[in-house]
């Protein structure tokens, strides 16, 4: 099956080549079926990212709705709102940080949707990466497992690490939960 990244059939509000269309959101399911696309990766942006409607019940009723109606798959979310302010350090570039409960909530909050994997982007936009923040990285997310087995998520890990770190990183991370995700370019 052919899958999009939530947005990329939308007029991007901001200029942003990755961002969730939040005037245009529901008329993707739409288009992505006129033209042979069957999953959408939904988008978290940091903005305002608790208020996206895949975390509201009565708006997971409405994409639930929306699926059925035009046979889309939504089985991941790209979580972009920790691109922003990552879990395990501060972004040097925005200031921003955020706490592993924000991933935790993220989790808890659609375990009542199909979404199985929750797309974490540690990239450049992050701020410069070093080994003292890949600790605090595996400890982060070695320290959720129990509330993904609870909710029944996995996290995908979008990396632009050297071999080195990503073996690192997965030899201390448990592989019913965690993997890597890779990305095959931009548009």
């Amino acid at each position: 099956m052919l899958g999009i990244m939530q947005g990329r059939l939308s007029k991007s509000l901001s200029g942003k080549i990755q961002e969730f269309p939040s005037n245009s959101w529901r008329l993707e399911f739409e288009l992505a079926n006129k033209i042979g696309i069957h999953i959408i990766e939904w988008t978290i942006d940091y903005m305002n990212f608790k208020l996206n409607p895949l975390f509201d019940i009565s708006s997971q009723e409405e994409i639930k709705n929306l699926q059925n109606k035009f046979g889309i798959l939504v089985p991941s979310v790209t979580l972009d709102c920790f691109v922003e302010a990552p879990i395990h350090k501060i972004n040097e570039l925005t200031g921003l940080t955020s706490n592993v409960d924000d991933l935790i909530w993220v989790a808890e909050s659609l375990k009542n949707t199909d979404v199985k994997i929750l797309v974490l982007p540690i990239v450049v936009e992050s701020g410069i990466f070093n080994e003292n923040q890949l600790s605090n990285l595996i400890k982060c997310l070695s320290s959720i497992e129990g509330d993904l087995a609870k909710t029944e998520k996995q996290v995908a890990i979008e990396c632009e690490f050297d071999i080195n770190s990503i073996a690192t990183l997965l030899g201390e991370l448990n592989p019913d939960y965690f993997g890597i995700n890779f990305d095959m370019g931009k548009i």
